[in-house]
């Protein structure tokens, strides 16, 4: 599973269905042990966490090549291709899926949604995950958790001043200067909204009201 959604009081989780938590992932080495499929990627995708006061989880990154004769592929849940996940109370919308098959190579090409994939030997197929939505404005986010986020390499310095107002000194995050700044942006902005929808449904909206 990607990045799951942020609550009123808590992150977004990183990559684990939250419904079966317990079980977390399915270890590489059990794939490639028990399938033809060989793990050529798996990682959180920097900068695709939605901000907010919390913050959304990381896209997911899943690389897999069929290694046998032939493999067919079904996946379950991967849902959230059309419409983003929502952001509330001024949080930003999440991402939307994508599946790439054959990537780099001359049939590469999107498929959406997976139902029955048919793979060839060397066939690859690239997932990369839908990520949930930020809760709450980004503006009154902790700056020792956006810093903890650009420590571990989620989030770039870049993402980080523009989505939280963050200015970075010498020896991390300025506390004055990025109290300024917030204050500026706010005295600037429009209201929040309660939700923020994002452009596929805002389109959406605007051929069916």
């Amino acid at each position: 599973c990607g990045g799951g959604g942020a609550r009123s009081f808590i992150d977004g989780v990183e990559g684990v269905d939250a419904r079966f938590c317990s079980l977390k992932s399915v270890p590489t080495e059990a794939i490639e042990v028990e399938t033809v499929m060989l793990m050529r990627e798996y990682r959180l995708l920097p900068d695709t966490q939605a901000a907010g006061r919390w913050r959304g989880g990381s896209v997911l990154v899943m690389e897999l090549e069929n290694t046998g004769l032939s493999a067919t592929m079904t996946v379950r849940g991967l849902n959230r291709f059309h419409f983003r996940p929502w952001g509330v109370k001024g949080g930003e919308v999440g991402q939307v899926g994508k599946v790439i098959f054959n990537p780099g190579k001359p049939d590469e090409r999107s498929i959406g949604k997976i139902k029955i994939l048919k793979m060839k030997r060397g066939d690859v197929v690239r997932m990369i995950t839908p990520a949930g939505a930020g809760f709450g404005d980004p503006l009154e986010r902790d700056p020792e958790l956006v810093m903890k986020d650009v420590r571990a390499g989620l989030q770039s310095r870049d993402k980080a001043e523009r989505d939280y107002g963050v200015v970075f000194g010498t020896n991390g995050i300025d506390p004055r200067a990025t109290d300024e700044k917030r204050a500026e942006r706010r005295a600037s902005r429009a209201p929040l909204p309660e939700f923020s929808y994002g452009p596929e449904r805002e389109a959406s909206d605007r051929i069916w009201p």
